[in-house]
This record gives structure tokens, C-alpha cells and sequence, in this order.
């Protein structure tokens, strides 16, 4: 298997098997059916780059006999398995893809993680999961879903999602997980778009929808999402707006006993109510891609959380 990760192997390739740091398995080449604004591959497929490839696999696969497609199926599932039985293989294995539901062995693939003993956590849009029969299908195996909901508003949801009627099936998938008791987590990534709205939808999550594990993630670019767009920085939320968000988010979390947990949101750059209130977690991801990498900020030279306190400059491409 290759060891070496490149997003951009994501559009218009056939599939195969990634492995990345001993940790992480991607299945490349799993087309999604969405165009978020925020992704790679939804950025490409929203300025129409990707329709002559597009249209290139999808001839390429009509003219591919279904045993071929099978033997493609079958190598990655063994792949899998040979890579989970690796000893210096971790616990918390993860399998990805633009979205994993699309992979035709995805339930073939749950099998082999039951067989193995092994839970997988898959976070994924989650649409096809709004399909009774599917979801159903999937309960019989040890897998836990994390979907991504990134707005109450229908209108928002389908806009940042790039798909009319997006946000009605996220609502019908999370039916369905909860009526089948399917483990489920609810994670949001934030842009401008959606920032303002931000304590309603945690409220909605923990008070409507009665999920209790929900993760904010603070839009990162990387720089392939800059080469495809060059205007991406805009999608950036301030850090100000991220503040006032979470003192109301954290006034919901205290009265509900509950807390969420914030990726990439530099703790300085919050009121300290919300850092006493213990009801909100940060955590920072690792961005190898990114122009704006991880960073402090010089004017953060005292900050009393280094060195877990992270920057990301919200208004530039490059790291001042």
C-alpha cells in the first residue's frame, strides 16, 4: 500500500487503498455526492473542474465487467485485513473516504471489523443513511457514525452542502440511527455562513435531537483548497464571532450538564467565562497541507495555554 497521501487523487481516480500514518486507511476514488464549500473535492465539483473526469470514469466503469469491479472490492477489503492484523497496528484505526457510505463493500467491510472484534468509528455526510433499509443493514454490525450537520437552518444546511433536500435527509439518517440505537455523534465544521447560528444548532443537537457528543471544527485551509480556490480564506470565522458563540454555548452546556468539543479555536482568543465553565474542550488537529499550519501568533507570546494554544490567522493565507 502507498504511504503517501495526496488529496487532490481524491477526483476523478479510481479507487484504491491509502494508508497513512499506521493509523488511518482512505479509500480514494469514493465519489460523494455533495459540494461542500469547504472540501476539496466539493470546491472542484462546484467550479464544474472535475466533469470531464467525471465523465471519464463513469464511462470507464460502464465498460468494466462487474467481476473487475468485485476484484477491486475484494483486494482493498484484504488489504484492510492484513493492515488490522498488523501488530503495530493502533486500536483506534480509522477508514475514510470523500464519503466511506459509497464504497460498495462498505458493509463487507463492517463484517470484517466485527470478525476482527474491532468498533469503527466512520465520520461520513451520512445521507445514505436515511435509507430505513441501509441503516438497517449497517445496526447489525459494530459501527458508530459521526454525521455532519452544519446548521438548524434547511436552507444553510443544503447551501454549505452544495444539494437541495440535504439537511431532510441528515434529519431522516438521524432517525433512523437513534429508532435502530445506533451509536451517533453529531461534528459541524465552521465558516462564516455558519458561525452566526452556532449556539442554536448545539442547542438543537443536545435539546431536540437528544445526541449528546458533538464536535465544532474551525475551517482550516490547505493548499489544495487554495489552489483550487484562491478566495477560500473568506470562509474563515472570526475569532470574535467564535467567542461570542461560545459564552452562549457554554451557558446552554452548563444548564444541560452536557459540553462540546472545539477543534482548532485558540482558548486565548475566547472570554474566560467559557474557559471556567468547563463545559467547552479544545483540542488542535495536525494540518500538513495547510498554508496557514498550526501556529502561535506572535502578539501571543505570553499566552498562558502554550504551548496547546494553536493559530490560525483568520484573515490571511499566510502564517504571520
Amino acid at each position: 500500500m502507498d504511504r503517501v497521501y495526496d488529496p487532490a487523487m481524491d477526483v476523478g481516480n479510481p479507487i484504491r487503498l491509502v494508508a497513512i500514518e499506521g493509523s488511518w486507511l482512505r479509500i480514494s476514488g469514493v465519489q460523494c455526492g455533495l459540494r461542500c464549500e469547504y472540501c476539496i473535492t466539493g470546491v472542484r465539483k462546484r467550479k464544474g473542474l472535475t466533469w470531464v473526469s467525471d465523465k471519464l470514469q463513469s464511462a470507464m466503469q460502464s465498460l468494466r465487467l462487474a467481476p473487475a469491479a468485485e476484484e477491486v472490492e475484494r483486494e482493498i477489503l484484504e488489504s484492510v485485513e492484513r493492515f488490522l492484523l498488523d501488530p503495530t497496528t493502533t486500536e483506534e484505526t480509522e477508514v475514510t473516504a470523500d464519503d466511506l457510505l459509497e464504497f460498495t463493500g462498505v458493509l463487507q467491510l463492517f463484517a470484517l471489523f466485527a470478525r476482527l472484534d474491532r468498533t469503527l468509528h466512520l465520520v461520513t455526510p451520512g445521507l445514505r443513511l436515511a435509507n430505513r433499509d441501509f441503516a438497517k443493514e449497517c445496526a447489525k454490525y459494530p459501527v458508530a457514525f459521526t454525521l455532519t450537520l452544519p446548521s438548524v437552518s434547511a436552507e444553510i444546511t443544503d447551501a454549505i452542502m452544495g444539494r437541495d433536500g440535504a439537511h431532510a435527509l441528515l434529519m431522516e439518517a438521524i432517525g433512523n440511527l437513534q429508532e435502530l440505537e445506533i451509536p451517533l455523534s453529531i461534528n459541524c465544521t465552521v465558516t462564516r455562513q455558519n458561525i452566526d447560528g452556532l449556539a442554536e444548532l448545539v442547542r438543537f443537537v443536545h435539546q431536540d435531537l437528544c445526541v449528546e457528543r458533538m464536535t465544532l471544527a474551525c475551517f482550516c485551509l490547505e493548499q489544495v483548497l487554495l489552489n483550487v480556490d484562491p478566495e477560500a480564506p473568506r470562509l474563515f470565522a472570526p475569532y470574535a464571532k467564535w467567542s461570542e458563540q461560545l459564552v452562549a454555548i457554554a451557558a446552554q452546556c452548563e444548564e444541560r450538564s452536557t459540553a462540546v468539543s472545539v477543534i482548532d479555536v485558540p482558548p486565548c482568543q475566547v472570554e474566560a467565562s467559557v474557559l471556567a465553565s468547563g463545559r467547552v474542550n479544545f483540542d488542535f488537529a495536525v494540518h500538513t497541507d495547510s498554508p496557514t499550519p498550526s501556529r502561535r501568533l506572535e502578539e501571543c507570546d505570553g499566552c498562558p495555554f502554550d504551548p496547546r494554544c494553536c493559530h490560525l490567522p483568520a484573515n490571511s493565507r499566510e502564517p504571520r
